[in-house]
């Protein structure tokens, strides 16, 4: 399918990209386009200056150093540059905060960065307290203190990827808000803890989803999101391979009866 970029209108007033140059904030929205639905590319500096800017003299490796090393004023960087197997790419970072691809937009193929290429010369650690951005928010306000919470974007992905499945039978659809909203964050954090992978938890989510909404399915109990995910019958019988599921769920017409 297609990729479709809409840029939220909070994302041309985010106080950090003003401290940009005006060629500088053109690239950094252009690479945003360019990116697939984990905001990732490949980090080719001649390919990005092609189809970005290709009528303007800049240089693509100035442009990406100051969205590497945006320290201006104390403030975050906004992309994470990284390899992997030789090969080099591109994290942009706080990328779900103002985008949310479409369900039908193909996976990620490019690796994420690793939790030892997020200590950048020591700069930059991988979920960290949700406080860490200045004041206590947690929310990327306040001037960068030399740490970047991931966290808050993977809470986004799964609820958007639990609300995102139009196939939902009964199930609501949630938001971060909340009691509700803080026990789904706790059930995320229980499943990371445990070394429970975002893709992992998605194609429970998936399965769960296939199960409920099929009337082929016995299976009609309908969780919350948080609930979905806290419970010992929930998460972790759907994570399993879906043709067990299939099999433990489908519907099976009883036996003839046989006269003698």
């Amino acid at each position: 399918m297609a990729r479709i970029r809409y840029l939220k209108p909070s994302f041309f007033k985010d106080e950090d990209i003003k401290e940009l140059p005006f060629k500088a904030r053109l690239w950094y929205q252009g690479m945003w386009c360019l990116a697939d639905r984990e905001g990732r590319l490949e980090d080719r500096p001649e390919w990005l200056k092609i189809e970005i800017l290709p009528y303007d003299k800049v240089n693509p490796e100035e442009m990406l150093s100051l969205l590497t090393k945006n320290k201006k004023n104390g403030r975050r960087p906004f992309i994470l540059r990284y390899e992997n197997n030789g090969e080099k790419y591109i994290q942009i970072l706080q990328w779900h905060k103002h985008q949310k691809p479409h369900h039908t937009e193909k996976e990620s193929v490019i690796p994420p960065p690793t939790s030892e290429q997020m200590e950048l010369n020591g700069e930059i650690t991988v979920n960290p307290p949700l406080d860490t951005y200045g004041e206590g928010k947690g929310n990327g306000e306040g001037k960068w203190n030399g740490k970047i919470s991931f966290k808050e974007d993977i809470y986004i992905v799964v609820l958007d990827f639990w609300n995102s499945i139009e196939e939902r039978g009964l199930a609501r659809k949630h938001e971060l808000k909340g009691e509700i909203g803080k026990d789904i964050k706790k059930a995320i954090d229980k499943l990371l803890e445990k070394k429970e992978s975002i893709e992992t938890i998605k194609q429970a989510i998936e399965n769960y989803f296939k199960i409920l909404s099929d009337e082929k399915y016995f299976f009609k109990y309908v969780w919350r999101l948080d609930q979905f995910l806290r419970q010992k019958n929930a998460y972790w019988v759907f994570k399993q391979d879906f043709d067990i599921l299939h099999n433990n769920y489908l519907n099976k017409k009883p036996k003839e009866s046989k006269w003698f």
